[in-house]
């Protein structure tokens, strides 16, 4: 069979097989797996960040004792590349590679958590996805139930401006009783 050239859609490089019987397989632009992989490599250090700055506010919140931080893995590439091609198209829109989960005992220390992250200034609160809402159709999940930050932390870098560089990290806060499940 004689090569085909490999067309574009939706910033994807789509290849065609050999085989006209096989269905085309999305591959990422070589560019993008170069953002990926530099994404992935500097999630690390957030990674440490998020944990230790949720860590100080279960410390300074009153209302959440019993809780605790557990930290998540950073993402992997091939995770990062699987979520990209069904969900995002982008690998600029994965921003769930460091990540967290703040376990709280009530959903009462929760409330209070979540108030202590809105108002202690060290992370930009930019969505917030609550499972718990009663629009919330958990079934669809299997019953999995959480509140879900997509957080802006400080990166501790700089650019040569002197600014400070963000990273996005995600952060689940959940109860104990779910995370038992």
């Amino acid at each position: 069979a004689s090569a085909q050239k490999p067309k574009r859609k939706k910033d994807f490089i789509l290849t065609l097989t050999s085989d006209p019987a096989k269905k085309h397989t999305p591959v990422p632009p070589p560019e993008q797996i170069e953002h990926a992989m530099y994404n992935q490599r500097k999630a690390a250090p957030t990674a440490i960040t998020l944990y230790l700055i949720m860590t100080a506010l279960i410390v300074a919140t009153p209302g959440a004792i019993g809780a605790y931080c557990v930290p998540g893995p950073v993402k992997g590439l091939r995770r990062m590349v699987a979520k990209t091609i069904s969900k995002y198209f982008d690998f600029s829109n994965c921003r769930d590679i460091a990540r967290c989960t703040v376990q709280v005992p009530t959903l009462d220390a929760l409330l209070a958590f979540l108030i202590s992250i809105a108002a202690c200034g060290q992370v930009m609160i930019l969505r917030i996805k609550n499972r718990f809402a009663e629009s919330y159709d958990a079934l669809l999940a299997a019953g999995y139930r959480d509140v879900q930050l997509l957080l802006l932390l400080p990166d501790g870098g700089g650019n040569a401006g002197g600014a400070a560089c963000h990273r996005y990290a995600e952060l689940q806060i959940n109860l104990e009783a779910m995370v038992k499940i």
